[in-house]
């Protein structure tokens, strides 16, 4: 679903372009997120409810960020303790290990939560035999589902690389 929204919805003035994360200039994560951020604000978007779906490597960098991993506040404590990075200027971090990814370039997508509607429904519901040694009824169903993009504005992403 990710891709099949984002590869036909993210408008051009708001695909970045590509980088290496930790390594030359626009090198630092958090940069990249509020580049993001701008780009979707630009659209006219507000950054209540935007999110960013990262790769884990991603959120490795923003660990070694003293800004979000040092122990000067609560949030900080709790991602040194293993929770999540949390957020960045509002924009939610929120990991995945289902980023499109292909060979070593990852593709980050930020988005508004009004710019995507998604929905699903169990369809053809059948009855099946019981079978003799069970005494619980056997169902079979399809999950048919569905998303489109309806906020094009509220959607960004860069291709991404991470310098090792």
């Amino acid at each position: 679903i990710s891709g099949r929204i984002v590869a036909n919805g993210v408008p051009t003035a708001n695909i970045l372009s590509a980088r290496t994360l930790g390594l030359g200039s626009n090198a630092r994560a958090d940069d990249l997120v509020v580049d993001m951020a701008t780009a979707i604000e630009n659209g006219d978007v507000p950054l209540d409810d935007v999110g960013v779906v990262v790769p884990p490597a991603f959120e490795g960098l923003l660990r070694k960020d003293e800004r979000y991993s040092g122990y000067g506040t609560a949030d900080s404590r709790r991602t040194m303790a293993g929770g999540p990075v949390g957020d960045i200027d509002g924009i939610r971090i929120l990991k995945s290990t289902n980023c499109p990814v292909s060979g070593v370039t990852y593709s980050i997508y930020m988005l508004h939560k009004d710019a995507v509607t998604y929905a699903e429904q169990l369809s053809k519901m059948e009855e099946l035999s019981r079978d003799k040694d069970d005494f619980e009824n056997r169902l079979r169903n399809q999950l048919v589902f569905d998303a489109k993009v309806v906020q094009p504005a509220g959607l960004a992403s860069c291709a991404v690389q991470f310098a090792t």
